[in-house]
């Protein structure tokens, strides 16, 4: 395991959490129009995740955990980017 394994694992872990937590965003943006919010909530939750546990398997398929634990910590890194980024917002400003 070199160090450009890991920070492709960190990469990794960086572009799948922007994604999830950015798309959890957006989902909670539209629970307050949508006919169904439960419905929205729970399909975007299993969603999220299957594509979440099928990447971190994926980058762990050739048995490098150490490769895993970076990606962990990019996905936490940007869950707290776009906390910061995002979590200023007030509840009014989230429907249009």
């Amino acid at each position: 395991m070199n160090f450009v394994d890991l920070l492709g694992g960190f990469a990794l872990g960086i572009t799948l959490g922007g994604a999830y937590f950015y798309c959890l965003w957006l989902t909670v943006k539209r629970l307050f129009d949508h006919k169904h919010p439960i419905r929205l909530m729970a399909l975007s939750f299993i969603f999220r995740a299957g594509v979440a546990v099928t990447c971190f398997v994926l980058i762990t398929i050739d048995g490098h955990y150490t490769r895993l634990l970076w990606a962990i910590v990019g996905f936490l890194s940007a869950r707290e980017f776009l906390k910061r980024r995002l979590g200023g917002l007030q509840f009014s400003e989230l429907s249009p």
